[in-house]
């Protein structure tokens, strides 16, 4: 009768080292696994955050100076000037505060500046510095019937002729007397990037400034007040399409440095009209990949931004879009 025999010290040596293979094997599969998808996560979301900021930047950019029928020059204010919001975000010296004022520059209804993270637009103490700050004026929502206003949002009444600003809560204000006029909300909104620090990771976030009141304030006691809309938003650019030909069609595009050099640019007089504009959107992890060395360059039209080797992943979103609702008129308040 045969004895039991066990393994011998050489194949117990050679199963462990096959066993030490798959093994490793199966730790290097796993290792990979979690990279991929943790590098498809952040994709995804990288994808999911910048379509949402291009897509919000965009459609607020192509209604800037939606007035509704208003075609004409006679912007009367006579209830709201300046003064009816408190600190407010009036940028360069002019005309750009959220109503119009008395001076004889051009009411704007679009504008922007590259952020010192100081003191910008008049109102803005966190904006990343170098980054840029985009304001839009625009009339928002449908059209309202008289009576459906809110006590915390301004309006807009107009036809083709003339236009009227008022608080919700001072409809009493408002000529009455205007015919085929179209009510709807008012706003002037202030995008811009700031850094916030959350667990020792800086994040920057996109935000935007809107004009509101409270409930119970006066008409003339209006504010921005700031939100965040999407974190994850490292960089906005904009590149402005200026027709000096009357033709409709941008004969160039200038970034924000370039239209500083003539008022005629931001006032759109003198032949000059902002017809379309480039939209830049660069999009950031929210969390380093310590297997990453992000060392791209990203084309953000007027300059280009390079990774100095960091563990984010990015991604750079771009469009193009028509300005429809601008012409030639200047506005001022009459």
């Amino acid at each position: 009768m045969l004895k039991p025999k066990g393994f011998s010290l050489v194949e117990m040596l050679i199963a462990g080292v096959l066993g030490l293979v798959v093994f490793g094997g199966m730790i290097n599969l796993f290792i990979a696994s979690d990279s991929i998808t943790e590098d498809t996560v952040q994709n995804g979301e990288l994808q999911e955050v910048g379509t949402y900021a291009l897509n919000v930047l965009t459609k607020d950019l192509m209604m800037h100076g939606y007035f509704g029928e208003y075609t004409g020059s006679n912007m009367m204010n006579a209830n709201l000037h300046a003064s009816a919001v408190s600190e407010d975000c009036t940028g360069e010296n002019g005309n750009n505060g959220s109503f119009p004022n008395t001076s004889d520059f051009s009411f704007r209804t679009l504008w922007m500046m590259i952020a010192t993270g100081v003191d910008d637009f008049g109102c803005i103490v966190n904006a990343k510095a170098g980054s840029t700050i985009l304001q839009i004026k625009r009339g928002i929502s449908d059209e309202l019937d008289p009576g459906d206003e809110k006590k915390t949002r301004y309006y807009i009444k107009s036809n083709r002729d003339e236009i009227h600003f008022y608080a919700g809560n001072d409809q009493a204000s408002v000529n009455t007397s205007m015919a085929k006029n179209l009510i709807m909300e008012y706003q002037n909104r202030i995008y811009y990037v700031r850094i916030e620090d959350q667990g020792g990771i800086s994040v920057p976030i996109l935000a935007r400034y809107q004009l509101e009141k409270a409930e119970d304030a006066a008409a003339n006691a209006g504010r921005l007040t700031s939100y965040d809309l999407a974190e994850g938003i490292e960089y906005i650019n904009f590149l402005m399409g200026v027709d000096n030909n009357s033709d409709g069609v941008a004969n160039f595009y200038l970034p924000v440095a370039d239209m500083a050099t003539s008022r005629d640019y931001w006032d759109q007089s003198g032949g000059m009209a902002i017809v379309s504009a480039k939209v830049f959107v660069l999009a950031r992890a929210l969390t380093p990949d310590e297997s990453l060395q992000n060392k791209n360059s990203y084309d953000l039209g007027s300059w280009i931004f390079t990774a100095k080797g960091d563990g984010y992943r990015r991604m750079l979103f771009t469009n193009t879009v028509y300005i429809a609702n601008k012409g030639l008129q200047g506005w001022v308040e009459q």
